[in-house]
């Protein structure tokens, strides 16, 4: 399962390597998004977010050092191309089920007025 920040990583590795499917990005852009989004990571906390990303079967990456700093080569696994389409899902099955329970709710506040008037 996929905290917050290592959704947000993973929908930055999905922008970058849509098109070509694998791509160099080095740590410090990583860092930079993150920062962006207004959460705070260090070195070793990109390096765990990379790690649950592959254990999660979403990316294949190699990680190597530059004169530049540390520098990722991602590449997509197929589960990883349908990442945002996952996103979606989730997104329209949550909304879904909040529909739901809100109608269900008014049906049975009113089940309940119809009741209390019978009897």
């Amino acid at each position: 399962m996929l905290d917050k920040k290592d959704k947000l990583v993973m929908l930055y590795i999905f922008e970058m390597c849509e098109k070509q499917g694998t791509k160099l990005i080095s740590m410090q852009q990583i860092i930079d998004f993150l920062c962006v989004k207004k959460f705070a990571v260090s070195t070793s906390g990109v390096d765990e977010i990379m790690i649950s990303l592959s254990k999660e079967g979403l990316i294949d990456y190699v990680k190597s050092e530059s004169k530049n700093g540390v520098v990722f080569c991602v590449e997509l696994k197929p589960k990883g191309k349908l990442f945002k389409k996952d996103l979606q899902k989730q997104k329209k099955y949550a909304s879904w089920v909040l529909l739901r329970t809100v109608l269900l709710t008014i049906f049975s506040f009113l089940i309940g007025l119809l009741l209390r008037t019978l009897f």
